[in-house]
């Protein structure tokens, strides 16, 4: 089976079990559509990667979820891929539960940050990336490659 297609069945499922909590907590089904969609969608950022490798747009579906551009590329890019934004979202909702006319916004936020949690999560789990490679300002400033081989 290819990587990539395999670790997006394994978002899948934590997206998944996110959605089901969030339907459970806050009773609203297009909350629950959106960390489906959050919880997959965040891999976006791997076309980047991809197309950059490629260097072309020229896309090759079979390519692309074999994930094999991983390992030939000296750093990715995976500027979706850190700690920081679901840690900074959630600290920003609090702010906002205190305003009655914003209720909405911070149960967005949190289906939000809850989502990108899981997926790094399982991106952690999954990738054996160095310890701190998904923190962004640790990428910035020491370079540091996401991929552990």
């Amino acid at each position: 089976m290819d990587y990539l297609f395999f670790t997006e069945i394994i978002h899948t499922l934590a997206a998944l079990a996110i959605s089901a909590y969030v339907f459970y907590r806050f009773g609203n089904w297009k909350l629950s559509v959106l960390a489906i969609l959050w919880g997959v969608g965040l891999d976006i950022d791997h076309l980047l990667d991809y197309f950059i490798w490629q260097q072309s747009l020229s896309f090759n579906l079979a390519e692309f979820l074999s994930g094999g551009y991983y390992r030939e590329m000296a750093h990715l890019s995976l500027f979706l891929h850190g700690w920081e934004y679901p840690i900074i979202i959630l600290i920003g909702q609090r702010f906002l539960k205190k305003k009655p006319k914003n209720r909405h916004i911070p149960r967005i936020l949190q289906t939000i940050a809850w989502t990108w949690l899981a997926h790094l999560i399982v991106d952690q789990l999954t990738n054996f990336p160095p310890p701190f490679a998904y923190f962004i300002t640790y990428r910035l400033f020491f370079g540091a490659k996401i991929w552990g081989c």
